[in-house]
């Protein structure tokens, strides 16, 4: 089992994407739970509920040169080969636990509330 220590930072859209990446290098989503409590889970909502993400990047522009552009796009929805989630109540809301077929495989600890 791995454990991810969080040291009391707050979960942000980029560190979930960056524990999320790290997961899956352990097993295809499909056969993954995340495990944790109701609020926690309320917390991801929130962040995964927008409408659109905003993309800033440099695009090649006339004469080969580099312009930093900015766009509003709307995410596919993707969510049907996600991770399942279970949201127990009895959990520690300081953890998110990623499991392989009920086994733990990897801890997210000490994560701010």
């Amino acid at each position: 089992m791995q454990t991810i220590d969080m040291a009391g930072a707050q979960l942000t859209p980029k560190g979930f994407i960056t524990i999320f990446r790290t997961v899956v290098k352990v097993s295809p989503p499909r056969f993954l739970t995340l495990r944790l409590h109701p609020d926690r889970y309320d917390d991801i909502y929130l962040m995964a509920d927008v409408p659109e993400s905003i993309q800033v990047g440099n695009v090649l522009g006339p004469m080969g040169k580099q312009i930093l552009k900015i766009n509003c796009v709307k995410p596919p929805l993707g969510v049907s080969d996600g991770i399942t989630i279970v949201k127990d109540p009895k959990a520690d809301p300081t953890k998110l636990v990623f499991e392989l077929y009920g086994i733990s495989e990897i801890t997210v600890q000490n994560i701010g509330v």
